[in-house]
């Protein structure tokens, strides 16, 4: 299934890309919905019967996942809790405490432990994070080698690893902002990223300066996803550290 797959996939991908960039408001979200199309035509591979055109099925699974993802963020926007709810610093203190605790797994350096991090807190998921483990461990093997290690499919673990990428940009940010080089030079690339070819939007700046810069615990209306797509844009201005 696996190679009959890729080779369909392959066909169709950039036209699933350019409807997932045109429908979504934040490339974050055009990178989800991509995904999320890709695990779904993955998953329903070998129903496919062929009454229409493989692109027509694909975007017809890209038009109700585009729905889903619509409707999901909805629900999650109406449900967020007020800063009182949750005291930011509060939250922030617990996950830096725990951090403290993690050892590095082996040969994995500083990102296998930020990872064990990001799954401690329930920020990855199980098959991302062992996938994110041992892709750090092996970064030569191919995904169906990772994939007989940890029991997937070479195209779950490619998914995995996609996603988890997204959710630890976002989780280093957040808690770790010493193993990206500093406050100061945090600040630095955020200002260089709202002036920049794909400048952050009102939202995205509002979001990042609140969580990031500022921790300041205020929350506005969609603000996960506005972090996202900020993170995705001020880490290309992001020095090494």
């Amino acid at each position: 299934m696996a190679d009959a797959f890729e080779r369909a996939w392959s066909a169709v991908a950039a036209h699933v890309a350019r409807y997932a960039h045109r429908v979504s408001r934040h490339r974050a979200d055009a990178d989800d919905l991509y995904q999320r199309v890709a695990i779904r035509a993955w998953r329903g591979h070998d129903g496919f019967r062929g009454e229409s055109g493989y692109l027509a099925w694909v975007m017809a699974i890209a038009a109700r996942e585009s729905t889903r993802l619509g409707s999901s963020r909805a629900r999650l926007e109406r449900r967020e809790p007020s800063p009182d709810d949750v005291p930011h610093e509060v939250r922030r203190r617990e996950a830096l405490d725990a951090a403290d605790e993690v050892v590095p797994p082996t040969d994995a350096g500083w990102l296998g432990a930020v990872t064990e991090q990001a799954r401690r807190h329930n920020v990855l998921a199980g098959l991302e994070h062992s996938v994110v483990i041992a892709r750090l461990r092996h970064p030569d093997h191919p995904w169906q080698r990772i994939g007989d290690d940890v029991s997937a499919t070479a195209n779950a673990c490619a998914v995995a690893h996609f996603r988890a990428v997204l959710k630890l940009r976002v989780f280093l940010f957040e808690h770790r902002l010493d193993l990206l080089g500093g406050r100061g030079l945090v600040s630095s690339a955020y200002e260089r990223a709202l002036t920049g070819d794909d400048p952050l939007t009102p939202a995205e700046a509002d979001a990042f300066r609140a969580v990031v810069l500022d921790e300041s615990g205020s929350r506005r209306r969609g603000w996960q996803t506005a972090l996202r797509g900020a993170c995705a844009k001020v880490i290309r201005h992001l020095d090494p550290p």
